[in-house]
């Protein structure tokens, strides 16, 4: 993730997932898909915008992926090593725990971060070990 600051405020982000290509910008600089409107019109807005941010993100992903690799010189990877033990212990001390309670940013959609603080540690362990 990038952070930008006004003094000590943060103002923005972006976030890249270099395994699925998604991009996350904070604030939202369009409006998002109405993921509850199941109508076909509903639908068509969808997979046009969708076809939209993916075609861009071919587009970006390359040169995001060679910022963060070769130019800031972060593994785009895990270190292979590092165990499903090893990945709860760090998230454990994330910013993101509130209460002791684990709380993950996960995709609904193509741009679409939730908040989530009822993952299930048995299937968030399955998650981590399936990751090797």
């Amino acid at each position: 993730a990038i952070v930008f600051y006004a003094g000590d405020t943060p103002v923005g982000s972006v976030n890249v997932c270099f395994s699925c290509g998604d991009i996350l910008v904070w604030p939202d600089f369009e409006p998002g898909p109405d993921w509850n409107d199941d109508s076909k019109a509903g639908v068509r807005r969808r997979d046009k915008l969708m076809k939209q941010k993916l075609s861009g993100y071919k587009q970006a992903f390359p040169r995001w992926e060679k910022l963060f690799r070769d130019t800031l010189g972060l593994p785009l990877e895990p270190p292979p090593d590092l165990t499903a033990d090893d990945f709860l212990s760090l998230m454990a001390v994330d910013k993101k725990v509130q209460d002791g309670r684990l709380r993950l940013i996960l995709l609904r959609g193509l741009g679409q971060g939730v908040i989530a603080d009822d993952v299930d540690p048995v299937r968030l362990r399955e998650t981590l070990e399936a990751r090797r």
